[in-house]
């Protein structure tokens, strides 16, 4: 296995703080009232593209727990009425990021 270079260890952390903080603002919004699921996944997707990457993904579900259902899926949101978990995966150069953040109304 190759051992990346400084470069891209350093643009990794960078980007993985640009995916942070994109769920963490979404997490502010959400607090704050926005419970439209699209709109926060388009800030998101927006804030992740500025900053040169490419979305894999990035999808708010009901965790299966909070609904009482089995834990083998997530169920997809539209409005934010309990708590969900926001899950982001991007591609910045070679290296793909995968973070999920849970957000309560």
């Amino acid at each position: 296995m190759e051992c990346p270079d400084i470069n891209t260890v350093r643009s990794s952390c960078y980007s993985a703080g640009i995916v942070d903080k994109s769920l963490s603002e979404a997490k502010v919004a959400a607090e704050k009232g926005q419970i439209n699921c699209r709109e926060l996944r388009n800030s998101a997707i927006q804030a992740i593209q500025e900053a040169s990457g490419v979305i894999d993904y990035a999808e708010v579900r009901y965790h299966a727990y909070h609904s009482h259902c089995t834990p083998r899926s997530l169920e997809a949101v539209e409005e934010i009425k309990r708590p969900v978990v926001f899950c982001v995966a991007a591609w910045f150069g070679k290296v793909r990021l995968i973070d999920n953040m849970e957000i309560g109304p």
